[in-house]
């Protein structure tokens, strides 16, 4: 679905696809990935931004960006865990 938000065109199966990308493809290409777009605010939904900004925590504390740290921190916070595969 493609929406557009002043002026900006937002695609959630483009935000989907790149995080689900950058949880599976880890490496070399999901960090540059991450330092890439900096921001959040490239993804039009709320989850993919939370995830996006817990990658990129990982990414500057030096962690892998792996889906199970990424799943045991969702847990930590009071979340399920289920989120990140109902997300992508």
């Amino acid at each position: 679905m493609k929406q557009e938000t002043n002026s900006v065109s937002y695609s959630t199966e483009i935000g989907q696809a790149i995080i689900g990308a950058m949880i599976y493809n880890l490496g070399d290409e999901a960090s540059q990935a991450i330092g890439y777009l900096k921001e959040s605010k490239f993804f039009y939904l709320e989850k993919h931004q939370e995830l996006f900004n817990l990658m990129r925590e990982f990414y500057i504390s030096g962690e892998p960006v792996s889906e199970i740290l990424i799943e045991n921190y969702l847990r930590s916070k009071g979340d399920d865990g289920n989120s990140i595969g109902e997300v992508i």
